[in-house]
């Protein structure tokens, strides 16, 4: 299976510090906006959303970014 990380995103420290609580030194805790993710195109292999798109405000962006953009790059063919 090699080597797996887990890295959790919310756009408040208050409940990345809420995580960490419960995950410690098992994850990788960053503070970000959905619709702008930090990280480089295919930088993961999944994504699991748990109380998000409710909270967005332009939910078609940010699941755009999350689905294309990182979880399967556009070809340029």
């Amino acid at each position: 299976r090699g080597s797996q990380e887990i890295v959790l995103l919310d756009s408040s420290l208050s409940q990345l510090r809420e995580a960490q609580k419960i995950a410690g030194s098992r994850a990788i805790y960053i503070a970000c906006d959905a619709q702008n993710l930090p990280f480089s195109d295919g930088a993961f292999d999944r994504v699991l959303m748990v109380r998000l798109l409710h909270h967005l405000p332009d939910t078609q962006k940010s699941i755009k970014e999350m689905h294309e953009t990182y979880i399967f790059p556009v070809s340029n063919k």
